[in-house]
């Protein structure tokens, strides 16, 4: 369709408007309801006009995307006539924006069947992360070699991440040796697939190797490397990367403070954690304080980490699923019946453990440790959909509160499952338990047969 003369001179209007929608999208006026995009929005001139341009039209297609309206997106995309590269694009970041990743992978499929546009170095990456099996990986792979887009360095840091995200990390190292050249998102996206997939010396060396080349370091970098020397247990290392920090500024990083609470606590450094948080005054996020939590509860001083949970509290900061896991534990330890009520109301408020089995799971065991065991069994019931630790941690309350009798019939119901395999801290708890009970000695025999 021609532009007339009236198109052509609001043009620069339509843009404003459309700039003018994104920079209001918080107003509760202009965005009442749930989805956040105003009805009449689709049926005004702004949105008439824009059809007939492909830049305006967008622009409403990453900003509908933009507010989790895809429908919205998609109407929009289909009534522009002449697609290009950048069109669909746009498209397929929005269903992968939105977590609509099988749409965006049938978007590409009818990008390449159905038209004569040519995917670019744009296109890849964000259909690369839709993937959920390798074997789409390695299909979407072949298409960026054979289009002459593969060793482009986002495509490329791509491939390593959708590689190391299915345990292919040897096919990602391969990729980035062949790379002809490397930024710093290539080199950060093998380190990091190496910490993935378990192979934390492989991803020392190329730290060491990244650094012989002239390569700074990152916050990207640092916030990955820093657990693994909590990792491997080297605090040399680690107190080198802490140097490197304070040289080049980044201590008011928040991911780099978050990644240094974590590794010294893991070491039992926790004055050295406390320090990095005291000095994070402006930028402390909740992963900050559920870090410092944590690092108390884990070193064994619960009365530190409920503390600061309190302290939390009082600065307005509301709590997440980890915090309640470190706060479920520290109770437990410090044997406050008190708190665990209030915890446990917290959480229900909230409707957590029927969504998260690992809050779940805390729970359990904070009223086991505390000798409510009929409180523990009560949550334990409640999981919609348990894991192997749910069931482990069950076996092992029943175990610590002396009723062996229960905590066979609970290993028994997990056989019967057929879907959870026990794993070696089942074998060991309902091991010890069968073995303490003179009543029992027929499991433990039955046990001691299957191992």
């Amino acid at each position: 369709m021609e532009w007339t003369s009236c198109h052509l001179e609001n043009l620069n209007s339509v843009r404003t408007a459309v700039a003018a929608f994104w920079l209001r999208k918080q107003d509760e006026y202009y965005w009442p309801s749930k989805v956040g995009v105003p009805q009449d929005l689709c049926h005004s001139p702004l949105s008439v006009a824009s059809y007939t341009q492909v830049e305006v039209a967008m622009r409403l297609v990453n900003l509908y995307a933009h507010l989790g309206d895809v429908s919205l997106s998609q109407k929009t995309f289909c009534m522009i006539e002449s697609k290009d590269a950048y069109t669909w694009n746009s498209m397929i970041s929005s269903y992968v924006r939105n977590g609509h990743f099988c749409e965006s992978l049938n978007c590409l499929n009818e990008m390449l069947s159905t038209t004569d546009v040519k995917p670019d170095f744009y296109t890849f990456p964000p259909v690369l992360k839709a993937c959920d099996n390798i074997t789409d990986g390695v299909k979407i792979h072949c298409w960026a070699s054979k289009l002459g887009v593969e060793w482009d360095v986002f495509v490329a840091a791509s491939l390593v991440h959708m590689y190391c995200r299915f345990q292919s990390s040897s096919v990602a190292f391969r990729i980035f040796k062949d790379m002809p050249y490397r930024d710093m998102g290539c080199w950060n996206a093998m380190i990091s697939g190496f910490c993935q997939n378990g192979n934390a010396m492989e991803a020392m060396s190329l730290l060491d190797e990244m650094r012989l080349e002239g390569i700074k370091m990152d916050s990207v970098t640092i916030a990955t490397v820093l657990p693994i020397c909590a990792q491997l247990g080297d605090i040399v290392h680690g107190l080198l990367i802490h140097l490197y920090v304070i040289k080049h500024g980044l201590e008011l990083d928040v991911f780099v403070s978050n990644a240094l609470i974590n590794m010294y606590a893991r070491f039992g450094e926790l004055r050295q954690a406390q320090k990095i948080f005291d000095d994070m005054m402006v930028v402390r996020d909740i992963v900050s304080w559920n870090s410092l939590i944590a690092a108390y509860e884990q070193n064994n001083v619960p009365e530190e980490a409920l503390k600061y949970f309190q302290e939390m509290m009082i600065n307005g900061i509301q709590p997440d699923l980890l915090t309640l896991v470190s706060l479920a534990s520290s109770i437990a330890q410090t044997k406050s019946f008190r708190c665990c009520g209030s915890v446990h109301g917290f959480i229900l408020r909230r409707y957590w453990i029927p969504k998260d089995v690992i809050m779940g799971n805390a729970v359990v065991d904070m009223y086991a440790k505390l000798g409510l065991i009929h409180c523990s069994r009560k949550v334990f019931d409640e999981i919609p959909v348990k894991d192997v630790v749910s069931w482990n941690s069950m076996i092992t309350g029943y175990a610590q509160n002396g009723l062996a009798t229960e905590a066979i019939e609970i290993y028994n119901m997990m056989k019967e499952c057929g879907d959870i395999a026990p794993n070696q801290g089942t074998w060991r708890n309902y091991g010890v338990t069968a073995a303490r009970n003179v009543i029992c000695s027929f499991q433990a025999a039955e046990l001691f047969c299957e191992l």
